[in-house]
């Protein structure tokens, strides 16, 4: 009889085990349904684990809880260097990566283009050497200045350039000032990437103005470069110059120059005739986001 008892008491218990419990209702519908607040002291465990710093307790795709970092790009890597390469962290599948291409030189008469810019989210295996090279600036010149070399990255089989600026180029009575640099990909198809052309350089101007009642003075004011994208303020300024024209004596001289980085185009170098010298453009920039 005993033994009976004990049986039914043991499928009463299982029966209670198995059992969803509620606090605060009487009709719980999980296995612990809670109605009203909850405090906890201590930390919040999800499958025995804690969340990192700086994580955040999520819902992802399939609709199971997980930990999940608050910024998915914490650390930035400035590959200013020309190293050829850089290897995955590991841990990271993803990257926002930034590339500038290098600026043009200036000339005598105009200012240069900055270069290209584009940015793009990869997918990557950690533990992946991933190719790149920086964007040199290019020579200012008297009348031609050199052009920017490009920047590029590569992950798989694709490659992304920024183009460098175009230098700046007098050819007797015709000046070019340079053009923005653009963007292209490589390999191939890819889509997600977004790029914008680089700021063209400007050309010299000059003007006449009256000092006094008998004085007259001339302005050659430089061709300035072109701005980088997003990156106000990175063009060389040209040179200024103010001029009696009486006797050609100077009034004001300012000097020619280069653009900074990352691409940034060089100014125009005029110096009173046909001399003068460009500045050079700015150096390149890859910047990666993980």
């Amino acid at each position: 009889m005993r033994k009976y008892i004990f049986i039914i008491l043991l499928c009463f218990s299982a029966a209670s085990m198995a059992q969803n419990v509620g606090i605060g209702t009487s009709t719980p519908t999980e296995k612990l349904d809670v109605t009203g607040n909850i405090n906890v002291e201590g930390n919040i465990k999800l499958n025995n684990v804690g969340g990192q710093p700086g994580q955040i307790l999520m819902t992802n795709n399939n609709g199971s809880s997980q930990w999940v970092d608050l910024t998915q790009y914490k650390n930035l890597a400035n590959l200013s260097y020309f190293s050829p390469s850089w290897t995955e962290p590991a841990g990271v599948t993803k990257l926002y990566v930034e590339l500038w291409g290098g600026g043009g030189g200036g000339s005598k008469d105009a200012g240069a283009g900055a270069g290209g810019y584009i940015m793009a989210l990869i997918n990557v295996t950690p533990g992946d050497v991933l190719p790149y090279s920086i964007g040199t600036g290019g020579l200012g010149g008297g009348t031609s200045g050199a052009d920017g070399t490009n920047s590029s990255f590569t992950f798989g089989t694709v490659t992304l350039y920024a183009i460098g600026g175009e230098g700046a180029v007098t050819n007797g009575i015709n000046v070019n000032y340079g053009s923005g640099g653009y963007y292209d990909v490589g390999g191939t198809v890819f889509r997600s990437f977004f790029g914008i052309n680089g700021e063209s350089g400007s050309s010299n101007k000059l003007e006449y103005s009256q000092k006094s009642s008998t004085e007259f003075v001339k302005i050659t004011s430089g061709g300035d470069g072109g701005n980088s994208p997003n990156v106000p303020n990175t063009g060389g300024k040209g040179r200024t110059m103010v001029v009696n024209t009486s006797d050609q004596t100077y009034v004001l001289l300012t000097k020619t120059t280069p653009g900074t980085k990352p691409g940034g185009g060089g100014g125009g170098g005029f110096d009173n005739g046909s001399f003068g010298t460009g500045g050079t453009g700015g150096i390149g920039m890859i910047l990666v986001h993980y």
